[in-house]
């Protein structure tokens, strides 16, 4: 997507219908994970409680699986994952610059939901996540 209507393309490829020609609306099917804390408090349990919230937000809106992009080297968040069920589908090397240095990504994955031969609707929920 090039031009003035960059933005409406990528925004009608994210958030508009599932379409099986537009690669980036299958996505939809399986939304990324992003949960950040603050470094002081870290190890208090609060990462833990927000990705069991999410799961379990996903799972009421038919959401089957999430995945979830952690830098390398950030062992509490491997740690965190894996003890939740997220298994390192893959990784990538030299992803991205960041703290003065290049590190590598992996992406992991969690099944939700059973898979089915068609998915159900996916849903947004009114308001806050419910």
């Amino acid at each position: 997507a090039i031009g003035e209507n960059k933005a409406d393309v990528v925004e009608k490829m994210i958030n508009g219908p599932i379409d099986t020609q537009v690669a980036a609306s299958i996505l939809q099917l399986h939304p990324d994970v992003t949960v950040y804390l603050d470094p002081k408090e870290t190890g208090k349990g609060y990462g833990r409680t927000l990705m069991v919230a999410l799961e379990e937000a996903a799972k009421r809106q038919n959401i089957h699986k999430l995945v979830s992009l952690v830098t390398e080297g950030n062992l509490p968040s491997e740690k965190l994952h894996e003890s939740l069920g997220y298994r390192k589908a893959v990784g990538l090397e030299h992803a991205g610059y960041k703290f003065g240095r290049w590190l590598g990504v992996s992406w992991y994955e969690k099944d939700l939901l059973p898979f089915e031969d068609k998915p159900g609707d996916v849903f947004e929920p009114e308001g806050d996540l419910q």
